[in-house]
């Protein structure tokens, strides 16, 4: 997770640099996008390991 982050950070801040105009706009949308989607499905995992978990300590009681 801190790897792809990072990434999309360097990505940004790579296209900050290189690019202009419209496309360097388009460009962080899609990357803010991508990093949103990222964070998201890391949670969604999180939770269901979590629940995952809690299920396994039911069934051994």
């Amino acid at each position: 997770m801190a790897v792809a982050m990072g990434l999309f950070g360097v990505l940004g801040v790579l296209s900050l640099t290189t690019l202009s105009g419209a496309i360097r706009m388009v460009t962080l949308i899609v990357l803010g996008g991508l990093a949103a989607k990222t964070y998201v499905a890391h949670l969604k995992r999180k939770q269901e390991e979590a629940e995952g978990t809690a299920d396994e300590d039911n069934q051994k009681d």
